[in-house]
Formats: C-alpha cells, sequence, structure tokens
C-alpha cells in the first residue's frame, strides 16, 4: 500500500509497468551500497529513537527498495535509516523490495519517497535533479514525474549552481529557500551574491530579503535613469550601500529603520514601548 500512495505520482502506465517489475527478496545487509548523490529524509534524535523502537517490537513494515548492479551488488533506493538501524541492532540480511527500473526511474522514486515523509535536504534535491538532467532527461519530463511545474525544476537547478558556501549554509538553516528565491530576482550574479552573504549574517528571512531585493532594484532602477538622462554609458559594477542591508520596515507601526531597532522579527523598539 506505502508504496503503491507512493507511485500514483507518476503516469498510470508506469505505476502497472514498476509493480509488475517488482519482487521480494532476502538479501546481505553488506551487499546494498549507498549511492552518493540520493535524498535521505531527514530524522531529529526523537524520531529515530521511534524508529528504533518500532523496528524492535514490529520488525519493519516499509519495505526497504534496492536496485540490482550486478549478481551481489545492490544499490539502496528507499529505507537508509531502517537499513542503518537493522545493521546496528545485528542483522546480517534484510528483507527488500527488488525494483528492476533503471537508474532514472530509482532516482525519480528515490525523490519522490524522501520528499513525501517531510523534511529532506533542499541541496540534495538539487543534486538529484540535476543528475537527471545530466542523463538526459529534459526539465519538462522531471517536472511531469515528479508533479512539480518546469519552473520549480528550473529553480532547483539554480539552487545547484550556487557556490558550496551557499549550500551549505541552506543545509545548516543559515539560509532559507524562500531569501534564496528572492534574491534570485535581482539577477546579476553578483548582486545575488551580497544579497546571500547580507542574509547570512544577519539572519534574513525571506521577508527581510524581499525587503532588501525590493529597495536594491529600486536603487538601481534610479541610477540607470539618471545614468540615461545625463548621456553617461553605464558605469563598472557598484557594491549595495551596507546602510540598504540595514534597513527594514516595522509591521506594526510601518517606520522604515534599521534592523538593529527590531525587537522582533516585527515589532521595533518604539512599539514595544507603547505596550
Amino acid at each position: 500500500m506505502l508504496i503503491l500512495v507512493f507511485f500514483t505520482l507518476l503516469d498510470l502506465s508506469r505505476v502497472i509497468f514498476i509493480m509488475i517489475t517488482m519482487q521480494v527478496k532476502r538479501v546481505k545487509i553488506d551487499q546494498i551500497k549507498v549511492p552518493e548523490v540520493r535524498v535521505t529524509s531527514q530524522f531529529d534524535e526523537e524520531q529515530l529513537k521511534y524508529l528504533k523502537g518500532s523496528l524492535e517490537k514490529l520488525g519493519y513494515q516499509s519495505p526497504i527498495i534496492v536496485r540490482r548492479i550486478n549478481e551481489n551488488e545492490y544499490e539502496l533506493v528507499d529505507g537508509l535509516h531502517r537499513l542503518q538501524v537493522l545493521k546496528d541492532q545485528g542483522f546480517g540480511e534484510v528483507e527488500v523490495v527488488l525494483f528492476e527500473g533503471g537508474e532514472r526511474e530509482a532516482l525519480l522514486l528515490n525523490i519522490m519517497t524522501a520528499v513525501a515523509r517531510g523534511r529532506v535536504s533542499v541541496v540534495q534535491v538539487a543534486e538529484c535533479i540535476k543528475k537527471l538532467v545530466d542523463s538526459g532527461m529534459e526539465v519538462k519530463e522531471i517536472a511531469k514525474a515528479l508533479g512539480h511545474s518546469e519552473g520549480w525544476v528550473r529553480f532547483y537547478l539554480k539552487v545547484h549552481e550556487l557556490p558550496p558556501v551557499y549550500r551549505e549554509a541552506l543545509d545548516r538553516g543559515k539560509l532559507s529557500l524562500g531569501a534564496i528565491g528572492e534574491a534570485f530576482k535581482l539577477g546579476d550574479e553578483r548582486e545575488i551574491t551580497y544579497a546571500l552573504d547580507y542574509a547570512i549574517a544577519h539572519g534574513w528571512t525571506q521577508k527581510d530579503m524581499r525587503r532588501y531585493v525590493e529597495g536594491r532594484l529600486k536603487e538601481l532602477r534610479a541610477k540607470k535613469e539618471l545614468q540615461e538622462m545625463e548621456g553617461k554609458e553605464k558605469n563598472e559594477f557598484e557594491p549595495p550601500s551596507p546602510d540598504l542591508a540595514y534597513k527594514t520596515t516595522c509591521s506594526m507601526c510601518g517606520k522604515e529603520i534599521t534592523t538593529g531597532m527590531m525587537v522582533t522579527e516585527n515589532m521595533c523598539v518604539f512599539c514595544k514601548k507603547l505596550l
């Protein structure tokens, strides 16, 4: 039942094909290899503790899915946490569902099953989508298979192209996906870099980034209009003013102030005094 629910994200013909070509098999745990590029559901300590207890009492109800590489080697498609727990508990063999599809189909299934459970690494999803593109899949094919828009797929490809420092910040929670999306509206790579640096330094939310981007775009438009009026050629890139990064607007009183004068995300020091 669990597999069927996940597979309904694909078109009907593919559901039938995948269900027919699956079989249950017992394999040695050390024969199962974990691919470098994959999406893994993120569990906290409490969730892992619950999983361990559940496996001890009930066994594993959700199947571990693998793909055959050769006669004695398998590649994990879904079930990393379950596999690790069973290995820690001393199991030498596990019962798995053998997925006979190709590498692309296995990667798509991995993305869908992991995302369906909730928390996943955005960076890992982006890496998997990039691998699908590199394998020859078109953006529209990936979008259809995953049940998302082509814009969603292209956005994740842009996330994958970010320098490592920003991808790491995203994984650590120092950058939000929403803030990155707002920064992309700046268009220019240098502008995006400054915006993301400010976001990491000041702990910006998506709302903070949106304010900054709107202010910066307004500043750039004004500069362009002035240059056109004076008949000047476009000057070299000028970094944004640091003052712009510190400006924000209080949601309660509407005043434009510096971020240091905000006591919460939505309230400034002046509003707090009135409470």
